[in-house]
C-alpha cells in the first residue's frame, strides 16, 4: 500500500513539469468518486488539483494550475444517492525568453463551474469489497483566458465561454483494506458550448465560429485511490490522476486571417489532470464526542 501512495503521490506532482501552451479552450475537473454505504450517509472532500498537457509538455517556462475541487455526496437510500460539485480553477502560462520570436507570449486563464448527478450504487462479495456505482448528471460553467501574444495579427487577445454539460459516471471500486480503496472510473461528458466570445481575429473566423454549432465529447479515465489510519476517525485521504481524450471530430473550418485552417487539431484542451485532498464522513465527524 505505501508502494501505491509513493507512485500516485509522484505521479500527481509530475503535472507539474508538464502544464499548458496558449488557446487551450478546456480543462477538465476532478470526478467525484466519494462512497457512499448506506441511506443518510453524508461525505465531502476538499481537493488541490491539477491540469496538464502531455503533448505540449514544456511549451511555456513559467507555467502554474492550481485548482480547488468541493465534492459532496448524500445517501438518498440504501441504493441511491445524490451528488453536488464546485471547481474553480486558475492557470498561467509564459513563455518571453525567445526575444526575436513572434510567438512569445503570457496567459492566465479562469476556469469555474458547478455539477449536480444522481445515482445507483452496490457492494458486493462476502466482505462487501467490490463497489459499483454509476451517477449521470448536468453541469454548467465557465472557461476564460486573457494575456497577449506576440505575433503578426494582433498582441492582446481574450477568449469566454460558457458551457451546459450533460454526463454519465460508471466506476468499481476495490476495497483491499479498511483502511485503503482503489478506484477506477470512466466520466463522459458532452458539452455545448455557448455565448463565446473573443477579440482573437486569427481563429475567430474559422474554429471558434464553429464551435457552438456541434457538440464536444470527451472520456476521463480516472484511478483514485483512498486510503485513512486507525488512528484518525472519519477522515481519509485521496490521490487522484486521469486523462482525457477528445472524442467528436471537428471538420476543417473556414480559413483564418493567416491563410491556414483549423480542425480537431486545434482543439487545445489539458488532457491530463490530477487532485489531492481530503474526505471527510459527516457523520463520524459530527457524531465524536
Amino acid at each position: 500500500m505505501k508502494r501505491i501512495i509513493l507512485l500516485s503521490t509522484i505521479s500527481i506532482f509530475c503535472l507539474s513539469s508538464c502544464l499548458v501552451t496558449p488557446r487551450y479552450l478546456q480543462a477538465p475537473n476532478s470526478s467525484n468518486l466519494i462512497q457512499i454505504d448506506k441511506k443518510n450517509d453524508v461525505k465531502a472532500s476538499v481537493s488541490y488539483a491539477k491540469t496538464a498537457h502531455g503533448d505540449l509538455a514544456g511549451a511555456g517556462t513559467k507555467q502554474r494550475s492550481n485548482g480547488l475541487d468541493i465534492h459532496t455526496a448524500y445517501g438518498l437510500t440504501n441504493k441511491f444517492a445524490v451528488k453536488l460539485d464546485a471547481f474553480g480553477k486558475w492557470e498561467h502560462d509564459k513563455d518571453l525568453t525567445r526575444k526575436n520570436a513572434i510567438d512569445n507570449y503570457n496567459i492566465a486563464y479562469k476556469r469555474k463551474g458547478a455539477e449536480l448527478s444522481i445515482g445507483y450504487y452496490k457492494s458486493f462479495g462476502t466482505k462487501n469489497n467490490f463497489n459499483f456505482n454509476i451517477y449521470t448528471g448536468v453541469g454548467i460553467g465557465n472557461n476564460s483566458f486573457s494575456g497577449f501574444f506576440r505575433n503578426d495579427s494582433m498582441i492582446n487577445r481574450t477568449y469566454s465561454a460558457n458551457h451546459s454539460k450533460w454526463f454519465v459516471v460508471p466506476s468499481v471500486t476495490l476495497i483491499a483494506h479498511k483502511n485503503y480503496a482503489l478506484l477506477f472510473a470512466f466520466k463522459f461528458s458532452i458539452l455545448k458550448f455557448n455565448n463565446v466570445n473573443t477579440n482573437d481575429k486569427e481563429l475567430q473566423k474559422g474554429f471558434y465560429k464553429n464551435l457552438t454549432k456541434k457538440n464536444s465529447s470527451f472520456g476521463d479515465f480516472v484511478m483514485d485511490n483512498q486510503f485513512g489510519f486507525n488512528k484518525i476517525k472519519g477522515i481519509k485521504f485521496h490521490i487522484m490522476y486521469g486523462i482525457t481524450e477528445l472524442f467528436t471530430y471537428f471538420p476543417e473550418s473556414d480559413t483564418n486571417v493567416n491563410g491556414s485552417s483549423y480542425n480537431s487539431d486545434q482543439y487545445l484542451y489539458n488532457n491530463y489532470f490530477g487532485s489531492i485532498g481530503v474526505i471527510a464522513d459527516m457523520k463520524i465527524l459530527l457524531n465524536k464526542k
